[in-house]
């Protein structure tokens, strides 16, 4: 028997509204890929589109591939494309383990993603398979140390009543890397 794989629901019109924090993370990250203007660039975990639509503002002569597993993120996307004529960014819901694109990029980015994704192999094999030799990769990945202290404050809560009973034996899937251990995969 198989166990059905768990996914997180995504709500569009909801992160735009709280994703403010993850949107600040991604401007230090487009600002250091020194971006000249006509690159082809993949949005790996591109969310309801805001931070995808920074990134076209770098890339206007270029084409943005955005990836997400949410079809309402996805949505979202498709409807901000049609609404403001925007033709060089391709909306794809897909799996970030196992995506194929018509073509290869010159950069890889990606913000506040990769800790939702358990497999390292699909994830940066895909990543690897749709980069163009001599392309880079940018990620910023958050967990590890930079929430160290809310995880075990998160932990503690949960023991408490009445939380205990509901949280009970909860498994947090996010898989927190540290750099190294991305290096790793990468390699």
């Amino acid at each position: 028997m198989t166990t059905p794989e768990k996914r997180t629901y995504w709500n569009a019109e909801v992160y735009d509204k709280i994703g403010t924090p993850m949107r600040g993370w991604a401007q230090a990250v487009i600002d250091d890929l020194g971006l000249k203007g006509d690159e082809t660039v993949l949005d790996a975990g591109c969310g309801s589109g805001s931070v995808t639509l920074d990134l076209w503002e770098k890339v206007k002569e270029g084409k943005i591939y955005a990836l997400d597993t949410s079809p309402d993120m996805i949505a979202k996307l498709r409807a901000t494309l049609a609404e403001r004529g925007i033709e060089n960014i391709i909306p794809m819901q897909t799996d970030l383990t196992k995506f194929s694109l018509p073509e290869q990029v010159d950069v890889v980015f990606s913000n506040a993603v990769f800790h939702w994704i358990q497999d390292d192999t699909g994830l940066f094999g895909s990543l690897a398979r749709a980069t163009k030799s001599g392309g880079r990769l940018r990620a910023q990945c958050g967990g590890g140390e930079n929430n160290k202290k809310l995880m075990t404050a998160t932990r503690d809560v949960e023991k408490r009543v009445p939380y205990a009973e509901h949280l009970s034996g909860r498994v947090d899937s996010r898989r927190y890397r540290a750099e190294q251990q991305a290096v790793e995969a990468l390699q």
